[in-house]
């Protein structure tokens, strides 16, 4: 209750009772004499008390919202679970491995788990989101730009999960090609301020994760977009459906897929929050220890591994956009492969190791098939499933067809494809790349709608009018009617 010029004084002769460095921003902190890390929830981790210690200007705050449960229960149940699952070491791996990222020299980027409905994206997902925080809260694509700058942010030298891209809007899709590649690129928009000056964008190297139904090449093509080179570098697609339950290739003895989906969300709700302060305080220990140095060898050592087992049988040498990409597979690898020597995940190095390379063979097999110039192959795949699925396909000159039974429905002149159907075939070439192969070839009859390749159906047949692509029977060199093949 002064004037300004008390309240300078005041502030002036104010001795205060600590000191501190602040920390402004989630991630890694460096400061004389220490490492730290704070963070999203504004807690700060460090080796030692000093005395002037790392002081976290959101310190505490929503603290009671981000555990849940206990660390040996979430190794016991999520971890367990993931045990045998590549795909979900891999993600619980990849969101431990944001910490290492900065440490390591290694650029930010990610990871896309596309499938369709029911393949295990999501709960895998759900077990990466469950390193850090409550696995329900997992952002959304429906958000604004700087939103996502926002929550880049703040997860800084962590993990930034994202489910589920929209893949039929248009509209929609290319504004997530735009914000997807801010978030791998790990930079903002430049901005002034007040007085038009300029002001520093904000920056950050984090580990994204996201899910689809596509693969991001296809997701871009459908958009009638080409995808930037940049962007296949950041964000690697990785198919979920690749193992005998789709995502999973163990389920460790529950009766179905679903069922032991239902309980890894389960357990990931239970207890969550504790493996990823595990991992930091263990990684600061180890830094603050002078060991910070093995692990940087240990990491060379896993990318030399890993890149001789790749290469073997490739038949080309691996370009240098494909070995970025396997610098961040061996950051993965060596989150997990340190977790498990710590006691905090529930499998082995050499468990962490096998799975990873898997992934990554995987994920080369794919990318190349993808960047591959179609070939009549695109036509030798639809005349093979044809020959051993005719039975799915409704003859419309002989019966009725069936959106909820039916593949798709031929005539005299033209076999119909349903769009879902289409794109199995095709995978993991891009459907809409083979459709235009097709359309080249005067195989594919184009659609009416603003040059779309895809057909609307007849309500006559679909009151829904789903989505079809329909190809000429005489370009095939198929009988339909008969499944026999024309010489």
């Amino acid at each position: 209750m002064g004037t300004p010029s008390q309240l300078v004084r005041l502030l002036r002769q104010w001795i205060p009772a600590r000191d501190g460095w602040l920390a402004t921003e989630a991630g890694w902190i460096t400061v004389p004499g220490q490492r730290a890390y704070q963070l999203p929830n504004g807690s700060i981790l460090c080796a030692s008390k000093q005395r002037m210690p790392v002081i976290g200007l959101k310190d505490g705050a929503h603290a009671e919202n981000t555990v849940s449960g206990s660390l040996e229960g979430w190794r016991n149940g999520v971890a367990a679970l993931a045990r045998g699952n590549p795909l979900a070491m891999f993600t619980i791996s990849a969101a431990l491995a944001g910490a290492i990222l900065e440490p390591l020299g290694v650029e930010g980027g990610g990871y896309n788990v596309h499938g369709g409905t029911s393949s295990g994206k999501t709960t895998v997902l759900m077990a990466a989101q469950s390193v850090f925080g409550p696995p329900d809260d997992m952002m959304q694509w429906h958000a604004t730009e700087s939103a996502f700058e926002a929550a880049a942010r703040s997860a800084k030298d962590g993990a930034m999960i994202v489910d589920e891209i929209p893949t039929r809007d248009r509209g929609v899709t290319k504004a997530i090609g735009r914000v997807l590649y801010m978030l791998a690129n790990g930079t903002g928009k430049k901005r002034s301020n007040m007085r038009l000056a300029d002001v520093r964008p904000a920056d950050w190297r984090t580990m994204l994760l996201t899910s689809a139904e596509a693969s991001l090449t296809e997701i871009h093509a459908a958009a009638g977009l080409d995808m930037p080179e940049g962007l296949t570098v950041r964000l690697a697609d990785i198919r979920a459906k690749s193992w005998v339950y789709g995502g999973f290739a163990e389920i460790h003895g529950y009766d179905s897929p679903a069922s032991f989906s239902d309980a890894l969300k389960s357990m990931a709700r239970r207890d969550y929050g504790h493996a990823g302060p595990a991992f930091l305080k263990r990684l600061i220990a180890a830094e603050h220890a002078g060991e910070g140095d093995k692990l940087r060898q240990l990491y060379v050592m896993i990318l030399s591994d890993l890149q001789q087992k790749i290469s073997t049988g490739l038949d080309r040498p691996l370009e240098g956009p494909e070995t970025r990409v396997l610098r961040r597979f061996a950051a993965v690898s060596l989150a997990g492969q340190i977790a498990s020597r710590w006691g905090i995940v529930a499998w082995t190095p050499q468990e962490m190791r096998n799975a990873t390379a898997e992934i990554a063979n995987r994920w080369l097999a794919q990318r190349r098939q993808q960047l591959a110039q179609p070939s009549a192959e695109v036509i030798g795949r639809i005349r093979d499933y044809l020959s051993q699925h005719m039975d799915r396909f409704a003859d419309l000159g002989a019966g009725t067809f069936d959106a909820g039974v039916h593949d798709g429905w031929y005539d005299a002149e033209t076999i119909a494809l349903s769009t879902e159907v289409f794109a199995e075939i095709m995978q993991p070439m891009a459907a809409r790349t083979a459709a235009r192969e097709l359309l080249a070839k005067g195989a594919l009859i184009p659609g009416g709608e603003a040059q779309s390749l895809q057909q609307r159906r007849s309500p006559r047949i679909d009151p829904n009018r789903g989505r079809e692509y329909w190809v000429r029977k005489a370009a095939v060199g198929l009988d339909a009617c008969s499944g026999r093949q024309d010489n």
